[in-house]
């Protein structure tokens, strides 16, 4: 028989154990079995400045809150307290003493409806890239996706975004933000993205009773061509409308004015001079130009008819008009030649042309990758040619962040360690994200990411 002793020590025993769950339950489960939750959604909405309070329960107390990105948090018993600091994405998390965890993914807006400084349209030239345009209000992170990456590219860092030309067409870019605001840019993109020029250089002379013919490019048809001292030197279009001849008629100076449908225009300076009798001269008396280049000449006094030599073909290829009164000279090559004017009489004069290595052209290699959606690399691209320094755009960050150092273009991680994922309109199909180098002179070159849907069941 138990004594009185033994009966109630064991049930002082008992009521301890009870007290103590009686070693039973899990860890992050709370007497009840409730798990560990706050009375905020999983993913959540607020403005830039704003502050909201919830609460959390389940688990084990005590619980222990952290922040990350453009949001803080404090904790007061159960409440929690969650203010926004910063447009974009952050995350609050919630520890209980078990070590289990609830997260809440907060997008901050600013409350504004999304806006771009770019006009509804836009018109860019081939190779040319626009002026920067401004994104604000929304809700961050913006993304701005071309229709037609064929047509025009773009290019984004933070609010701040561009749009190149690549191809003659029309096209419409999207600027959108993470609660799927848009705004719309219809784009069209036209040729000729060269400024207004001549082949004439800026101050010629001519002898009187001479005709001088020279070319018209770049800027944008049809041309016109003026004399504002026609008793001097008259100026005439031919019916090709891009070659034009100035008639030196007597001595004195008169500006010639070209003139493109833009109203750009191009002055040449020109000096009418009566020339001693036999001069045998050259118009320009002497050029450079770079590799691919072709240069224009005009032959003056002496004698007609002439002939035209040429030392080194490797380097330019000469050919003259049929009198031999104007010739062309065709650049092939780096180095320098001489061309020798004879006239009927056995009068000569010479010019040295001079020929340049090509400017090199800006260009990012590979211009063309593709990734999984499973993909958490960083990686990186080679930038070629292009005049130093250089800005890095991406038509979508949350695909990887772009960076540049040296000549090395860098696309991260997104968000540093995330996968990439994406859902295209195509099972199985791909995400086109440009990623856009600009240079100090404007000059553009794109690289296309795509990002490729794996059907990746983490990422739906």
């Amino acid at each position: 028989m138990k004594t009185f002793f033994q009966i109630v020590s064991g049930l002082f025993l008992l009521a301890i154990l009870s007290a103590c769950g009686g070693g039973g339950g899990s860890a992050g489960t709370s007497m009840n079995g409730a798990a560990l939750f706050t009375t905020a959604a999983d993913k959540i909405q607020m403005l830039y400045g704003e502050t909201k309070t919830f609460t959390v329960g389940g688990g084990v107390p005590s619980y222990s809150v952290s922040s990350s990105g453009a949001v803080s948090a404090t904790l007061t018993g159960t409440a929690i307290t969650v203010t926004t600091n910063a447009t974009g994405t952050g995350t609050v998390t919630v520890t209980d003493k078990a070590g289990a965890k609830v997260s809440i993914e907060v997008t901050v807006g600013t409350g504004a409806t999304l806006t771009t400084s770019a006009p509804a349209s836009i018109t860019v030239g081939v190779g040319a890239v626009t002026s920067k345009y401004s994104i604000t209000g929304g809700t961050g992170v913006y993304a701005v996706n071309s229709g037609d990456t064929s047509i025009a590219n773009v290019g984004v860092s933070g609010s701040v975004f561009v749009i190149g030309g690549v191809s003659t067409g029309k096209t419409t870019v999207v600027v959108k933000d993470n609660a799927g605001q848009s705004v719309s840019i219809d784009v069209t993109v036209v040729g000729g993205t060269l400024s207004l020029f001549t082949t004439a250089p800026s101050a010629v002379t001519v002898p009187s009773g001479k005709t001088v013919s020279y070319s018209i490019s770049g800027g944008s048809a049809p041309y016109s061509v003026s004399s504002n001292n026609s008793a001097a030197a008259d100026v005439s279009l031919k019916q090709n409308g891009t070659d034009f001849d100035i008639k030196a008629i007597t001595a004195g100076a008169a500006n010639i004015i070209v003139t493109d449908a833009s109203r750009s225009s191009v002055t040449i300076a020109v000096t009418v001079t009566t020339p001693a009798a036999g001069t045998l001269s050259v118009l320009p008396a002497g050029a450079s130009g770079s590799v691919g280049d072709t240069l224009k000449f005009n032959v003056v006094g002496g004698v007609l008819p002439y002939k035209i030599t040429n030392t080194n073909d490797s380097i330019a290829v000469v050919t003259a008009s049929g009198n031999g009164s104007s010739f062309t000279a065709a650049l092939g090559n780096v180095g320098s030649t001489i061309v020798t004017i004879i006239d009927s009489l056995g009068t000569t004069s010479n010019i040295t042309i001079v020929v340049n290595a090509n400017a090199s052209t800006l260009r990012l290699a590979p211009n063309a990758i593709e990734v999984s959606e499973q993909s958490v690399e960083s990686f990186q691209l080679k930038i070629y040619g292009g005049s130093a320094p250089y800005t890095a755009f991406t038509s979508d960050p949350q695909f990887g962040v772009v960076s540049i150092s040296g000549n090395t273009y860098t696309v991260a991680a997104p968000g540093g360690t995330n996968r990439r994922c994406v859902t295209p309109t195509t099972v199985l199909g791909v995400y086109p994200v440009s990623l856009t180098v600009v240079d100090s002179l404007g000059a553009s070159a794109v690289s296309i990411m795509s990002v490729r849907d794996t059907l990746d069941s983490t990422c739906k």
